[in-house]
């Protein structure tokens, strides 16, 4: 409903915001009221309204500019079409009233898709910096709409390009948009990260917000499952910030958390040789290297732990242990509670030690919420066929590298394989049904060199497959396996695109993707495989780590959907309503001097 400005300004003096006298001229298709923000006005006498837009927050003047669009019409824009979403407040300076099409009061809003734009500056480590350092030519393009996990600019044709993400990008703090940002920020007591709803306090404790979860990684040492007896090798040093890291580290070995998307925290301890055993009394031969971490929120049984947890909003796959040539190394949890206090031990078999290639990364992959829209499943086992078919493990990608292809390990009992496939969704629904698509590609990154490459060369397949999500003990084999048979899918996937091939170097983007697949209302799914997940045995390591999380260091990594698009744009013809001067008029019954 059209508004009197004089309904809701006090008559006062203001200062007065200086308008050139003669109006610019309204270039024509620069812009449209369903995605700046722009005001219309009406004035009998042909003179520019006077106007002040100010962001509430912080009190400060938004340059704006004035539009003749006829004898005695004008709008108003922002002069800069971009501006930070919040509330707003309209002032008029006029000693007339003008009639208009808005309120005193407004708000851009990116969640609901209002008018809205960028962060003239965005913080190092949010997403818009990291591609905006990526695709520097779409620095200063004109956002019209967000989301928390997109991102749309005008391009110069008129088109929309639509940038999505798997995991939040955005955040609200209040009634505002704020860029969610994983860089770590050292407070009094605890560290945090804008957006993300973890805190790790500077006595080592991990809190989840809004979670019951929290653990406490001590120290590592030696577990004998058999006696349950825990033998501490060493206390975790104190910690130090870097970017999205919080490292403990010493000259044998590391512990660090890693503030991913805003869905988890990536924990792992690396020995960057073996550990020396030599002082610890009581060695046995049953006895397993692990961490020992302090939890509460979680209540197990004592024993093994063999199957992934999910509790709540929080999943808990198993853990893994890498090697330095990226090889598996067997994992396991174990669960036991001392006076009351549920601890959990997590690592690999003492004995196995003399074996390796340094250094080892034990990840106990036990911090992911299960809403994690990108993961990746693991077939794992001495018979190629079972790994082939059957589902062994699964993680959300929570700050984690993507494992793709085929490992190979030739351990004492006979070769051990694993395959691992990926999967990614993308809430697409803000392209809306009217939306017409005209592209869509992916872009990722593999590894912190830029490298995709393996041992033995594959092509990475892009494959439409409307997997379940989020991934969970319960839908990864069905998952795993429809990923597999989506191959010879001849509706859709009896092409399937090729993204790369191992051994591309910098940032691959993918070859044109069908865009009938694009759920304009939804989300829009993928599953990736090598085009060697056959059912040939391999007999040596063929594989590589796809990043889709954010880091500070590496603006790449992170995987996402571009899709451009075209949505009809009607002109907009503005209701006015006449002018009203004060001189005593009554309004409402009050009368305005």
């Amino acid at each position: 409903m059209k508004k009197i400005l004089s309904l809701f300004l006090p008559l006062v003096l203001f200062l007065i915001l200086a308008i050139p006298a003669q109006a610019l001229e309204y270039p024509k298709n620069d812009f449209s009221i369903s995605e700046v923000p722009i005001f219309t006005f009406f004035s009998p006498n042909g003179k520019p309204p006077r106007v002040k837009i100010i962001r509430e927050k912080n009190n400060e003047e938004v340059e704006s500019e004035i539009y003749k669009t006829g004898s005695e019409v004008f709008r108003i824009s922002l002069k800069d079409k971009t501006v930070v979403t919040g509330k707003y407040r309209l002032e008029l300076l006029n000693p007339d009233v003008y009639a208009s099409d808005a309120d005193s009061s407004f708000e851009f809003n990116w969640g609901n898709g209002l008018p809205g734009s960028t962060f003239p500056k965005p913080s190092a480590g949010s997403f818009l910096a990291l591609y905006f350092k990526e695709q520097p030519d779409q620095k200063g393009k004109q956002i019209i709409k967000t989301n928390t996990t997109s991102v749309h600019f005008r391009e110069a044709d008129g088109t929309i390009r639509g940038v999505f993400t798997p995991n939040p990008i955005f955040y609200k703090e209040g009634d505002e948009w704020e860029p969610i940002d994983n860089t770590l920020k050292d407070g009094e007591d605890e560290i945090t990260a804008s957006g993300i709803p973890i805190v790790i306090n500077k006595d080592g404790v991990v809190i989840f917000k809004n979670t019951p979860f929290e653990e406490e990684t001590i120290s590592f040492g030696l577990y004998n499952p058999n006696t349950k007896i825990y033998k501490k090798i060493a206390d975790l040093p104190q910690g130090q910030i870097k970017g999205n890291q919080y490292i403990m580290k010493t000259s044998d070995f590391s512990h660090v958390y890693t503030l991913g998307n805003p869905d988890g925290l990536v924990e792992e301890l690396t020995f960057y040789q073996k550990p020396d055993l030599g002082q610890i009394i009581g060695k046995d031969s049953d006895d397993w290297l692990v961490m020992e971490t302090e939890v509460k929120g979680l209540d197990l049984p004592d024993g093994w732990v063999t199957e992934p947890i999910t509790l709540g909003s929080q999943t808990f796959p198993l853990p893994q242990t890498k090697q330095a040539t990226g090889q598996n190394v067997f994992t396991k949890w174990f669960a036991q509670k001392v006076n009351n206090t549920q601890y959990l031990y997590t690592g690999i078999a003492a004995g196995m030690l003399n074996k390796l290639i340094y250094p080892i990364t034990i990840d106990p992959d036990i911090t992911s919420y299960a809403e994690s829209t990108q993961g990746y499943i693991e077939g794992q086992s001495t018979n190629y066929n079972t790994a082939h078919t059957t589902a062994y493990n699964f993680a959300n990608a929570n700050g984690h590298h993507m494992w793709l292809g085929r490992a190979y390990l030739d351990a004492k009992g006979g070769p051990q394989y694993t395959i691992y496939r990926n999967f990614y969704s993308f809430d697409t629904s803000s392209i809306g049904s009217s939306g017409i698509v005209n592209n869509a590609t992916l872009t990722t990154d593999c590894t912190g060199t830029g490298e995709c490459s393996s041992a033995i060369s594959f092509n990475v397949q892009i494959l439409k497959y409307n997997w379940t999500s989020p991934l969970n003990s319960g839908n990864m084999q069905g998952n795993y396996t429809g990923c597999y048979n989506s191959y010879s899918d001849s509706n859709n996937n009896s092409n399937p695109v090729i993204w790369f091939t191992t051994g591309a170097t910098g940032s691959p983007t993918s070859p044109n993707l069908d865009t009938a697949w694009i759920n304009k209302t939804g989300s829009t799914f993928y599953c990736f495989k090598s085009s060697r997940d056959n059912g040939v045995a391999n007999t040596a390591n063929e594989w590589i780590w796809i990043q889709p999380g954010t880091n500070v260091d590496f603006p790449t990594r992170r995987t996402y959907l571009t899709v451009n698009y075209s949505t009809p744009t009607p002109t907009p013809t503005p209701t006015l309503v006449p002018a009203i001067k004060f001189n005593g008029v009554k309004m409402n019954g009050v009368k305005v001097n």
